[in-house]
Parts: structure tokens; sequence; C-alpha cells
């Protein structure tokens, strides 16, 4: 049974602070934070509220900038692995909780000061098995990429399970689908507690304010916690930004293997003509592993234009036949679009 949960995850607040606001939290003998070594380059981390990282960065004459990242989930006392649950958790609650936090460390921060960097939307899906998560995540990275994003990894990177993950990233938008299951035990969780997570393909979807100041231009700010009712607002419309760039970079219709999806072509009450294209698109993107090359292709050795090729993709969407296949060495041997799992077309 697949099931799905949509939460936020992760939110980023940034604040430019006064040199003496700096000297004062190194100094500060109530803080109890462990300073870390060099976080990045110029940047100095730290630790000491469940659910909440602080990092400074250091910008020679300027003054620092602090970035807390916020756990939503593990800084209202849960597990930082599973979605933040809305339903059952204040948000303007959670922030008060974190002001004390910061009064309790003698810290004369104050969340209203500081402004939205980053929201992480996220999604849970449940799915049969590990093989379904590695299918998808493979099926995501055959449809190719607009010419704004870029992969955020490659083949061979050291330290990076490629396999495991789709990333791509632009200037302010970063979208990954990615095994949780795995993806813990890499970071050394035990078997037994990432099994909780076992089947979960994850994705998130990362938007910088600039982003986010562009889908909400209308909405206003009501009280004393400024910016932050950004993430109060976007905590419902979580759902509606993933399923809008799920959609970006996955393709409609049931994938299939590649000689099943030739026969659903074959049968369909269409012209020739469009038969012929949509067998020649299934085929090329079966064998450049991406659909956007196959199209250049058949556009290139004139086997159909661009207006032809999105008739039949339109053809294909119709009738849930997908243009991107399934590996012939996979034991599935049919999948829904991970479109129809998050509620945008119809399931058949």
């Amino acid at each position: 049974m697949r099931e799905i949960l949509f939460s936020i995850h992760t939110v980023e607040l940034i604040q430019v602070m006064t040199f003496n606001e700096y000297f004062e939290i190194l100094n500060n003998k109530k803080r109890k934070l462990e300073i870390l070594s060099k976080y990045k380059k110029n940047c100095i981390a730290y630790f000491g509220i469940p659910g909440i990282r602080c990092v400074i960065h250091l910008r020679n004459s300027k003054p620092p900038t602090m970035r807390l990242i916020i756990n939503l989930n593990a800084v209202s006392g849960g597990d930082e692995n599973i979605l933040f649950n809305f339903k059952f958790n204040d948000i303007y609650n959670l922030f008060a909780i974190i002001d004390s936090k910061f009064i309790e460390k003698g810290l004369k921060l104050r969340l209203k000061n500081f402004v939205i960097g980053r929201i992480d939307f996220t999604a849970d899906i449940q799915l049969n098995s590990d093989e379904e998560v590695m299918e998808y995540i493979a099926l995501g990275k055959k449809k190719g990429l607009d010419s704004n994003y870029k992969n955020k990894y490659n083949p061979g990177i050291e330290k990076i399970h490629y396999e495991n993950s789709f990333d791509v990233e632009c200037k302010n938008t970063q979208f990954t689908v990615y095994n949780k299951y795995r993806q813990m035990l890499d970071i050394n969780y035990s078997k037994q507690k990432a099994e909780c997570k076992y089947g979960i393909l994850r994705v998130e979807v990362k938007l910088s304010k600039a982003v986010l100041i562009n889908k909400i231009k209308k909405f206003t700010y009501c009280n004393e916690f400024g910016e932050l009712n950004y993430i109060a607002y976007f905590i419902e419309k979580n759902e509606n930004v993933i399923q809008w760039y799920i959609k970006k970079f996955y393709t409609p219709g049931t994938y299939y293997k590649y000689k099943t999806a030739l026969k659903k072509v074959m049968a369909l009450n269409i012209k020739e003509e469009q038969k012929e294209i949509a067998c020649e698109l299934i085929k090329e993107a079966s064998i450049c592993h991406s659909l956007k090359s196959a199209e250049k292709l058949l556009i290139a050795l004139k086997t159909a234009t661009k207006s032809k090729i999105k008739t039949v993709e339109k053809i294909l969407a119709e009738n849930n036949i997908n243009p991107i296949t399934i590996g012939e060495r996979s034991r599935i041997s049919k999948l829904p679009s991970l479109i129809s799992l998050i509620g945008l077309e119809e399931k058949n």
C-alpha cells in the first residue's frame, strides 16, 4: 500500500549580527554551545539546542551573518527523521518555545529579528519495496533537465552514493528525490533504527526567499513574528509546492518496460505517423536514458517536428503511457507515475 505524508522538514533563518553580538555569544558562559571545527570556509558551527544548528559566517571586515537551520520536528521534541505534523503542533507555540530556549542559554536572540533564508518542503511516500524506491529515482533522472537546472551530483563523486538519489538545482531552488532508508544507513544509523524508513521515497524541494516571495506576493504579515508568518502560510501550501515540482521533473503516464510500452502504443487508435513518432521517441529515450535527448535527436534527424512530438506526448499521457521505460533487468514490470501518486492525474 502506498501512503504519502506532506510537511515542512527544515527552515533556515538569517540575521546579520553586530560584532558585539558575535563576541557576546562567544564569551557567554551560559551558552553551553559546542563549538565545532570549521563548518565551511570562514564559518563556525554550533550545536546546543536539539533540532537547531547555528552557523556563523565570518566575512572579513563585514559584520558576521548567523544562520539558524531548524528541524521543526526535532526542536519540538520529536525524531529529526520524522516530518513535522502541523495538525498536532502549533507552529507559533513552537516559535515561542525556541525563543525561550535562547533565553535559557543566556542568548539575546529572538526569532522575530531573523529573516527567512529558505524553506524545505517535504513529502514521504511509502512504497511497496526498496526496489520501487530505487526505480523512481532512476526514472526521474531519465527525463532530462531544463536549461535552468543542473545535476547537483554526478556518477563517480567520492562519498556520494549517486544511485540513491536524484538531485538537481538552480540558483534559488533544489529538488531532491532520495531513498530515506539508505540515506540513514549512509549517515551511520543502525539498520534497526533505519528500518522505520524502509520503502520511503523522500521528496524535498528547497526554496530560497527570492522564490518564496515570488510565490506569495499577495501575502501580508499579521503579527509579532513578522516574516515567520511565511512558515505558517507555507506549511499549509506544502502539498501544492511538492506537486508542482514533481510535475516539472517527472513525466505522466504509467511506466512500462520497453516492449510493453511499444505494444501499448501500437494498440492505440491514432494516426500511423503518430504511432511511428511515439515508438521512435520511446526507443531513443530508452537508448539515450534521457527523454529530452530523444526529443532533440528526433528533431535533428527530421523524424518529427517539436510540435508533433509534443502532440504525441500529450496523446501518450492521455492514454496513461509513459515515454520513459523501466530497465529490462528490473524485476518490476510497471509502475504508476509519481505524478499520479501525489494526486495530479487520474490513476488507471
